[in-house]
């Protein structure tokens, strides 16, 4: 979250830049949803639900697992 455009100063210049940011980058969580969205209409005519999760498994949860584990390893040691 964009903290410093919820907490307006009218002595900090940074309210601009951060009320900009806030602007232009709000809209990507709802874009996010409806394209995820529109790529799963119809997906059980290409795949079997097997062949979906596994896919899905192979793409995001393990990256995540992997990714998790070197970030935690970093954080230990540094």
């Amino acid at each position: 979250m964009n903290d410093c455009f919820w907490q307006f100063s009218s002595t900090g210049r940074y309210w601009i830049t951060a009320n900009m940011i806030e602007c232009v980058f709000y809209f990507a969580v709802p874009v996010f949803f409806m394209i995820s969205g529109a790529m799963l209409i119809d997906f059980n005519k290409k795949y079997s639900l097997r062949e979906y999760f596994t896919k899905r498994i192979n793409k995001a949860l393990i990256p995540y697992i992997v990714w998790s584990f070197l970030g935690l390893a970093f954080q230990t040691w540094y």
